[in-house]
């Protein structure tokens, strides 16, 4: 009975630390809109964010869990359920040998919790607008945020290629042909550049951002386009350019 007790107040504790934790960032969201002056800060907003993810995950967990003992009231009941658990577990684990990973279960959670994390960040930016910064970020700043990304991925760093710098100011000049018309993002990836292929990001006219909110929550969203280059195994290099608020990057593998 004690235990049931416990489950029940965690569910209840995250249920409220989500719920204030919403009512938080959309405070945050009129306030900044409605101060001109005030710069929304990344640091505070992802904070928010990230509590609201986890408090909603782990009120599920404990909402799970709570009815899991409460209300299976069978024993055989509650040995079934362990054991389909158990052979999920070992599927996966079955599975990851066949494919040759070689990242344990743990690492391969802690990653999809970590996109989970990320498409459920996007969202809000999605809904209420990307939050600015005081400077633009420069291109060495997002490529150090590239490989910081793609470290949290398991992937390997790319390195400054100064030869993908020709194709890079090439681009930026079709960019800013473009972008004194109308705003543009696209992924172009059917160049070829040497023995090399070679992928662009072309993003013109966005918000001053960080070099972490660009590419975590504006190009390593999942499921876009730039999202699937940035976690491509085979890039080794890449070099971009920022120009007022329009980038380009060119990556190669």
């Amino acid at each position: 009975m004690k235990f049931n007790s416990v489950l029940s107040f965690f569910n209840k504790f995250f249920f409220w630390l989500w719920s204030i934790s919403i009512f938080l960032i959309i405070g945050y969201y009129l306030l900044t809109k409605s101060i001109s002056s005030f710069v929304v800060q990344n640091s505070i907003l992802s904070f928010l964010i990230q509590l609201n993810f986890f408090s909603g995950f782990l009120t599920l967990v404990f909402f799970i869990l709570e009815v899991f003992f409460t209300n299976i009231k069978k024993l055989w009941t509650k040995i079934i359920f362990l054991i389909i658990l158990v052979l999920v577990i070992n599927f996966l684990t079955q599975q990851k040998k066949r494919s040759g990973s070689t990242t344990s279960l743990v690492e391969d959670i802690n990653t999809n919790i970590y996109t989970a994390r990320r498409f459920y960040q996007s969202i809000f930016f999605e809904v209420f607008g990307s939050p600015t910064d005081v400077q633009m970020a420069t291109a060495d700043e997002i490529l150090q945020a590239i490989n910081d990304f793609r470290r949290a991925q398991k992937l390997e760093e790319i390195v400054l290629d100064v030869s993908l710098c020709q194709v890079a100011e090439k681009d930026m000049s079709e960019l800013m042909a473009i972008a004194s018309k109308q705003q543009y993002e696209t992924v172009r990836d059917t160049e070829l550049f040497g023995n090399k292929k070679i992928i662009e990001f072309f993003d013109a006219k966005i918000q001053a951002s960080s070099a972490k909110h660009i590419v975590e929550n504006r190009w390593g969203r999942p499921l876009t386009a730039q999202g699937k280059v940035l976690v491509d195994p085979q890039l080794t290099s890449a070099c971009g350019l920022v120009t007022g608020y329009n980038i380009v990057f060119v990556f190669a593998k």
